[in-house]
């Protein structure tokens, strides 16, 4: 794998924090409150620190080529600069324990938007070289064009740090102490440059556990030229055929019941695709990223559990809010309930129902009639349970935000505003507000693209049984949308 070293030392943080600027964040309170201004919205904080990194001379960010494209290499050989990156980064600047075990994370669709400001810059300047007088109106159309695709502004990061790989100690590697770190660096960045070339060339094969083992393999391979059974259990936490505690349990899903129950049934699947995995890599010598996409392709072959259901994440999500009996099943990417589905249990009745899960969120052009909406509510069958509804309809304002909410003086006059908004986090935030205490009717609509002054932002309405939990209701459905779901671009008139 070729890699590029780009920055060195404390010029890694620096050069990383004028791009991300959610870097410049501590984690905790003030950093979680000021993170969706930063990430979302591009605005750079106002103080710029980075004293909550310590930074080590041997710091590294590189770039390495994979049969995926090129992907940013960020090597931090302070653990506690390992922990406070992905605090930031990875968890939305919260201060939640990284577990001890991890030693690597990839971070795929980070937001840059220098680059949105780069292809910004790019566009007046042709429009200045053809002699056209720059337009914000026709750049904010363009902008909609270029965020379409998310290639064009989103990057992928990999963090490594530096140590043990899976927190295994040399003598139970069976390794010299200086040996086995040099090993555990190449297991490292090759099992994460493995997780980037699978998710981009085969986007629909997630699957937790098998991703591991497929990483490590590679991983493994790529730092001793063959694939080392014994090795790669140990470094899961498997040792004679037996889970003894490891890194395996990172992978098991939240909502499991009993976690020792659930490793104890996959691990004679976990044995069988190690052993399986070890026989194909030694068929024909071949490049670590070879491998890498021959085990993908002959996955179903060798990985075959007991009980697929629980971990596989193909575009499955854990179901919130079943609206039969509020199961624990799984849901799909349609919104129904996949096992009582699959088991041709579900009723045209019941599919119906769960059909209109999806239509809380109205995708029109046009803002929909309040009075419409209205009249639907009072013909839905949960109408003889609300005592009021509550509907909210924002606007492009003509004062800047800015000013508004944060008193800058100097603001330009608004003349109009780029919003888009994420589908699938708006409907998680419409499921979250359906769970709140007496909401039992909502209706969400989101304008996009390019708007000007007066033009509809967002219409919801929100129905209850009593006043302080509609407004409750209506308060957290409309907070959520705009901080967690939304991109709102102001344009100043001159």
């Amino acid at each position: 794998m070729d890699v590029l070293t780009v920055w060195k030392g404390k010029e890694v943080f620096e050069k990383l924090a004028e791009i991300y600027g959610q870097l410049y964040l501590e984690p905790g309170e003030e950093g979680e409150e000021l993170y969706p201004e930063v990430v979302l919205k591009g605005r750079m904080p106002e103080v710029k620190k980075l004293d909550h990194f310590h930074m080590t001379d041997e710091d590294s960010c590189c770039l390495a080529q994979t049969p995926a494209g090129g992907v940013m290499v960020i090597t931090l050989h302070d653990r506690r600069d390992f922990e406070t990156f992905l605090q930031i980064m990875g968890k939305k600047c919260r201060r939640v324990d990284i577990p001890a075990t991890q030693g690597a994370s990839i971070l795929d669709g980070v937001i840059n938007h220098r680059k949105i400001e780069a292809h910004r810059d790019e566009f007046f300047r042709k429009a200045g070289e053809a002699g056209k007088e720059p337009d914000q109106l026709e750049w904010m159309q363009e902008r909609s064009r270029f965020l379409e695709d998310k290639k064009n502004y989103r990057d992928a990061l990999i963090i490594l740090s530096v140590g043990p790989y899976s927190g295994v100690p040399a003598d139970k590697a069976g390794y010299a102490e200086q040996d086995w770190l040099s090993i555990s660096q190449t297991i490292r960045m090759y099992h994460e440059c493995t997780h980037f070339v699978c998710r981009r060339l085969f986007p629909d094969k997630i699957d937790a556990i098998w991703d591991e083992l497929a990483a490590d393999a590679v991983g493994i391979y790529a730092a001793l030229g063959r694939y080392d059974l014994g090795l790669a259990g140990t470094v899961l936490g498997i040792r004679d055929g037996k889970y003894t505690g490891g890194r395996l349990e990172n992978y098991v899903p939240e909502d499991e019941p009993d976690q020792k129950q659930f490793i104890d049934r996959i691990l004679p699947g976990v044995l069988s695709a190690m052993e399986e995995i070890g026989s194909l890599s030694e068929k024909q010598e071949m490049e670590p990223f070879e491998l890498a996409v021959r085990l993908e392709k002959e996955k179903e072959a060798l990985w075959k559990p007991e009980q697929a259901s629980p971990y596989r994440k193909e575009r499955v999500k854990p179901c919130r809010k079943c609206p039969s009996d509020r199961c624990t099943a799984l849901w799909d990417g349609k919104r129904k309930c996949l096992s009582r589905r699959v088991r041709g249990e579900l009723s045209a009745d019941l599919e119906k129902e769960m059909e209109t899960m999806s239509q809380y969120l109205v995708k029109t052009k046009k803002r929909p009639s309040q009075d419409a909406w209205l009249t639907e509510a009072w013909a839905d069958p949960s109408a003889e349970k609300i005592g009021m509804y509550l509907t909210h309809c924002g606007v492009v304002r003509g004062s800047a935000k800015a000013l508004v909410r944060y008193g800058e003086a100097g603001t330009k006059p608004v003349a109009g505003m780029y919003f888009s908004y994420d589908e699938e986090k708006v409907e998680r935030v419409i499921e979250e507000t359906l769970a709140l205490p007496g909401i039992y009717y909502l209706r969400v609509w989101l304008n996009s693209g390019v708007l000007v002054l007066g033009d509809p932002i967002m219409q919801v309405m929100v129905g209850g049984d009593i006043r302080p939990h509609v407004i409750e209701g209506l308060q957290f459905l409309v907070g959520k949308i705009k901080i967690e779901c939304v991109v709102e671009e102001e344009t100043y008139k001159e």
